[in-house]
């Protein structure tokens, strides 16, 4: 009776309590085919294979991501360093340089502070310069590089160097409240007195000389210790390597000048491949040619060349990491789901197309009764 009643239909109809009837398939509550059967199988094989290859891509440490930002500042901050983290080495294009040189190059830490009135105090240490040594370099920083190998390979015996032991601050830009750059200068070469403060005192080289080695290829060469990282690498990310620039010099015809921009760089690298980081942090100077601008002028100087080292304005950060377990874990998982669900569905198919035939067979064998009772009547 109570059936027959609206309010009883609707109250069914949101039931989610409801006992779910499954139906038996030759007395199994599971349908179990061949082909379910083969995907299980491949489903297997194939995790197992992925499981060996991700977890060996895992401790190995070979599959790596990274994220590079690159910042511009028209304030730069401060770069500080010595001998063990940078070197700039110096020569006039000659034979005997140290020993007989044509010009005198001399070397400047400068410091402009810059006052509120719009003033602007000048602080210049002249910083002597002194013959490169193996020592010079061996301390630098030195992935994939043999500076042994590379000092006797350049002759860099042959050049002058920073002073060691001395530490160099490189910072911001002339309109800011503090700037500090160096400057190298290459002036006629005059004799003086020798001094036990300054590790190079060269007799000049004569005039007549110098006059007769002038020619289109005069030049002065820098060396400057130089690194590049390549961060999708997952070993050896960092090459450290000697890097050189050349500029025209022709005393009493042309004055040459030039801007060289250093840039900071930091890799930052996580070794953990568990969710606790285990950062490493490398910070590196780099020079880029890029990065390098120059001027010339034509007439009588008494400097015939001047070039500046500076700040540059661009902060490279490198994020680099490994592939982490609980991205193995998430990728394997991922690929499980997606062939439990393929399987599920093709035997899904397969049992309602077995299904539909087996009740198909009985709508038939019963039609065929029925027409047997009314045949015997």
């Amino acid at each position: 009776m109570i059936e027959g009643f609206m309010p009883y239909y609707f109250l069914r109809r949101m039931d989610i309590f409801g006992t779910q009837i499954s139906l038996n398939y030759n007395k199994d509550s599971q349908y179990k085919t061949y082909f379910g059967g083969s995907i299980t199988a491949i489903c297997i094989v194939f995790i197992a294979m992925l499981c060996f290859q991700t977890v060996k891509t895992l401790f190995e440490k070979t599959s790596v991501s990274f994220i590079p930002s690159t910042t511009y500042s028209v304030e730069p901050e401060s770069i500080y360093f010595d001998h063990t983290k940078f070197m700039i080495a110096v020569q006039y294009d000659q034979t005997n340089f140290i020993k007989r040189p044509y010009y005198n190059i001399t070397f400047e830490q400068r410091h402009y502070h810059r006052k509120t009135d719009g003033t602007t105090i000048k602080n210049k240490t002249m910083i002597p310069l002194e013959p490169c040594t193996l020592d010079h370099f061996i301390n630098l920083p030195s992935y994939g590089q043999n500076w042994t190998y590379t000092f006797q390979l350049e002759n860099l015996q042959d050049f002058l160097c920073l002073k060691k032991g001395s530490t160099f601050q490189i910072g911001g830009i002339f309109e800011n409240q503090d700037f500090y750059f160096l400057k190298f200068a290459v002036t006629k070469c005059v004799n003086s007195t020798a001094s036990p403060l300054n590790s190079w005192n060269p007799v000049c080289e004569s005039s007549s000389v110098v006059q007769a080695n002038q020619n289109e290829g005069s030049r002065i060469r820098f060396y400057l210790s130089n690194n590049f990282l390549n961060p999708e690498r997952a070993e050896n990310s960092i090459t450290s390597y000697i890097d050189s620039i050349l500029f025209n010099v022709q005393s009493g015809l042309m004055y040459t000048t030039a801007n060289v921009y250093l840039n900071s760089q930091t890799l930052i690298t996580d070794e953990s491949i568990l969710p606790i980081p285990d950062t490493n942090q490398i910070d590196l100077m780099q020079y880029k040619l890029s990065e390098t601008w120059q001027q010339t002028a034509v007439g009588s100087f008494d400097i015939f060349c001047e070039i500046y080292f500076r700040r540059s304005y661009y902060t490279t950060v490198i994020q680099k990491s490994y592939l982490k377990l609980v991205t193995v874990i998430s990728y394997i998982g991922g690929f499980s789901q997606i062939f439990i669900l393929i399987s599920a569905f093709m035997g899904k198919i397969i049992y309602l197309n077995k299904l539909v035939l087996i009740l198909h067979f009985l709508q038939i064998q019963q039609s065929k009764e029925v027409q047997w009772i009314y045949s015997c009547h």
